[in-house]
């Protein structure tokens, strides 16, 4: 009952059950803790993973291996990397999975040298890596030497026909630098999907090759793959380092053929796009045709305003948001850089004045002036 509950993110339903095992005289075990757990770390819930632990260790069950797996990844995913050190160190006995969840709690926290170290330990121990395993500590590889070796690791362990393998090691050589070896990767796939496409597209933006970038996006629409909203933010981004107005309307024109009602994320990144391609006009529309804004939104159009000068259309537009929505530290450093690319020096102070004055909820750090 409770896995079925968890399976299907009904995890506030997953607390009510187990506060009824007592009364229904049910003792938890070392299968009902992860669920438990496993419930926590999805809604970061830490307080209640704590009192969880102390459940299973009460019970007898804390140092059990599927629940010390589950302890691992609950308390990373909370933010307490060294309580999952403790947990890990403290197991008299390891599965893969056991290795898996500490590599996995090491990225999650951003110790992704530490996470290799881990690596390096396991194998050292003669323990077979499995799937999760390498998936795991292919995102901790920042460096191309640490990517060679580890692509070997694959190779001998015969995991390379995997394609969740196969995308985690293209990656993995595009972020430490070697996209060439990414696109060798993925020229060699015999099957790509979607996620396949989108990555290496993300690659290629991220990597200022935005023409490999829009070549690649073509060759995928060609093979009949429909872009999801990944893909089409990372064709953004490539389209935004050209700059170029055709192209955005170009890009335009696709995501709104894929996407009936476009998703708020990627009318953001629409009109931001257009911002920088120089064109206030249809950045302005987009913004008008919105159906929902959020505070993204609102400031975007307020930093293209200010981008290109525009200070009393920034000013009013300000007026608007603020009769619906709050404004944060970054809509204020947006309306105070529009004020100064203006000129409007007395508008930007009474702007100031106001976010001290009205708005004491927001607070700026010494880098956002």
């Amino acid at each position: 009952m409770l896995r079925g509950l968890v399976d299907n993110d009904h995890y506030h339903r997953t607390f009510l059950l187990y506060t009824r095992m007592p009364y229904l005289h049910i003792a938890p075990d070392n299968f009902t803790f992860p669920f438990l757990l496993k419930a926590c770390a999805s809604l970061r819930i830490l307080n209640l993973g704590s009192q969880l632990h102390a459940h299973a260790f009460v019970y007898g069950y804390s140092s059990h291996v599927f629940v010390a797996n589950s302890l691992i990844s609950m308390y990373a995913k909370c933010g307490l990397f060294p309580v999952s050190e403790r947990v890990f160190d403290k197991m008299p006995q390891r599965s893969i999975v056991s290795w898996s969840a500490m590599i996995g709690a090491c990225l999650q926290c951003g110790f992704h040298e530490q996470g290799l170290f881990l690596f390096t330990r396991m194998l050292d121990q003669g323990i077979k890596p499995n799937r999760a395993s390498i998936l795991n500590a292919t995102a901790c590889v920042r460096r191309e030497n640490a990517a060679h070796h580890m692509h070997r690791v694959i190779m001998d362990n015969v995991l390379d026909n995997d394609h969740s393998v196969q995308n985690a090691t293209m990656l993995m050589f595009a972020r430490c630098g070697r996209i060439d070896l990414a696109r060798s990767l993925f020229d060699g796939f015999t099957y790509k999907d979607l996620v396949c496409w989108a990555s290496m597209i993300d690659a290629y933006a991220r990597a200022d090759l935005p023409l490999e970038a829009l070549l690649l996006f073509n060759q995928m629409r060609l093979q009949c793959v429909l872009p999801d909203s990944i893909t089409l933010l990372a064709v953004i981004q490539a389209c935004s380092i050209l700059a170029s107005l055709h192209l955005a309307r170009t890009l335009h024109a696709v995501i709104i053929r894929c996407f009936l009602e476009c998703q708020l994320e990627l009318d953001t990144a629409v009109l931001d796009l257009y911002m920088k391609c120089g064109s206030l006009t249809y950045a302005r529309k987009v913004f008008d045709n919105m159906k929902g804004r959020n505070i993204i939104s609102w400031s975007t159009m307020l930093s293209g305003y200010g981008m290109h000068g525009h200070g009393k259309e920034a000013l009013h537009l300000f007026d608007q948001m603020k009769a619906l929505i709050k404004p944060d530290h970054v809509t204020f450093v947006s309306i105070l850089s529009a004020c100064s690319h203006a000129g409007l020096i007395n508008e930007g102070w009474e702007c100031f004045d106001s976010m001290v004055r009205d708005f004491t909820h927001v607070r700026f750090s010494g880098q956002s002036f």
